[in-house]
């Protein structure tokens, strides 16, 4: 019997979402915040470092004026600012409020609690390789996109 890749990946999007839906935390975010959950986990995660909405474009493969729209929406929720940087007068980095950041602790626990399951009987390198996998999936799905 051929075993199909596609299937069993959609198998599991499937219960990682299911699983995602009934996180304390991820629900209190999305309650609050919709699919910004997605939006205020990258910019937490990379807290320290400036972050730009060219940024959310390539990581969430997003056009510029959806980004820009989202980025105003989470504005008005009072998830975010925007703040200029010293070194270029144009760019403007992607802040968290409080508000976001305290979502962002919760959120954080919960993928940690996500990914412990998923591969709670993984050896490292199993995990390495997982992801690596991963990882030359997504670039052959852009390669097929830029055709």
């Amino acid at each position: 019997m051929k075993q199909h890749i596609v299937k069993e990946v959609k198998i599991l999007f499937n219960m990682i979402h299911r699983y995602i839906n009934n996180m304390s935390n991820f629900q209190q975010a999305q309650k609050t915040t919709g699919a910004n959950t997605w939006i205020i986990a990258y910019v937490g995660k990379h807290d320290g470092k400036d972050i730009f909405q060219k940024d959310l474009e390539k990581e969430f493969s997003i056009t510029r004026s959806t980004a820009s729209k989202v980025i105003g929406l989470m504005e008005e929720k009072g998830l975010l600012i925007r703040e200029s940087v010293d070194y270029d007068r144009r760019l403007k980095k992607i802040v968290l409020t409080k508000k976001a950041q305290k979502l962002y602790k919760g959120i954080k626990e919960d993928f940690i609690q996500l990914e412990n399951k998923l591969t709670n009987d993984f050896t490292q390198a199993e995990k390495d390789m997982f992801y690596s996998m991963i990882l030359r999936c997504q670039h052959n799905m852009k390669q097929e996109q830029q055709t």
